[in-house]
């Protein structure tokens, strides 16, 4: 598994920017947010996130799982919303000139399955989110 690399390479990417959260959860998980605000609507008592990006803001997830763990359904998080294809061919994640969200779902050489979603506020921080893309990139997929 190759999580303790990526965290290791995002800590190090990302030293020295206080705003940056990095959340390491179980079930080789990570969430990486920055700038986040209330989210109005989950005020208003109907589901939804708590907090959403601000317009300077971005949230991150990250799973991999290696091929025992990929199909178990123990927790609605551990779950694959659509089916694992190999990296594509282009080799990167990045986002499409005018998105603010994405999602890939991959298996990579050794097996696992890896997803990745992202949410921007806005167009703002998005190089700030290409860099971590690239840090996800080398740690996981190549």
């Amino acid at each position: 598994m190759r999580m303790p690399a990526l965290i290791a390479r995002l800590e190090s990417l990302l030293h020295g920017h206080p705003e940056v959260e990095l959340r390491v959860l179980p079930d080789s998980q990570i969430v990486i947010r920055s700038r986040m605000m209330p989210n109005p609507v989950a005020a208003s008592g109907l589901k939804a996130a708590a907090e959403i990006p601000s317009a300077q803001g971005y949230e991150i997830y990250v799973s991999c799982r290696g091929p025992a763990t990929a199909g178990t359904r123990s927790a609605p998080s551990a779950q694959l919303r659509a089916p694992a294809m190999p990296f594509p061919p282009d080799g990167r994640l990045g986002l499409e000139p005018r998105a603010r969200a994405a999602s890939w779902h991959f298996l990579n050489r050794d097996g696992d399955a890896v997803a990745v979603r992202v949410r921007l506020g806005s167009r703002a921080p998005r190089e700030e989110v290409e860099a971590i893309l690239g840090a996800i990139e080398a740690g996981l997929l190549r």
